[in-house]
């Protein structure tokens, strides 16, 4: 789908209000998930400066589009900042934990004190299963 959207806003980009500026952002995003698809687990560092230079430049444009701020945001330019270090995020990132951290953290908010631990677990355990039954209909398998 993140081709698709930046394509609609290439095609589009005269008619879509700050069109020419989400075309930058899709095209950032895709190559961003372009390197991280096809490039070895350790980066060069020349493939490590590009990586980081498109997260960068989504996250910069972002704002001058009026995209809100979210977690994931946050989460991709640390990928691209320790990829340099830890190599390709493909090889050991979950895009997916940013999701059940908040909800998580939603869970635990209207918990009481004396029992949020519980109710923290129950929801944990819940979110686990969901991705094995998940996982088990797609047929993928166990995660790496």
């Amino acid at each position: 789908y993140l081709e698709l959207c930046r394509d609609i806003c290439v095609r589009f980009s005269d008619r879509i209000p700050g069109g020419a500026v989400l075309a930058q952002i899709g095209n950032s995003l895709v190559r961003f998930r372009e390197l991280m698809r096809t490039s070895p687990a350790q980066f060069s560092p020349s493939v490590h400066e590009e990586f980081l230079e498109c997260a960068v430049k989504a996250f910069s444009l972002r704002r001058i589009s009026s995209i809100p701020f979210a977690p994931k945001w946050h989460f991709m330019l640390d990928l691209a900042q320790e990829a340099g270090v830890r190599g390709n995020p493909a090889f050991y990132a979950t895009w997916l934990d940013e999701s059940y951290n908040g909800e998580l953290a939603n869970v635990a908010r209207v918990c009481h004190s004396k029992t949020w631990y519980a109710r923290v677990l129950n929801s944990f355990r819940f979110v686990a299963s969901r991705i094995r039954s998940f996982r088990a209909v797609m047929n993928w398998g166990e995660p790496r």
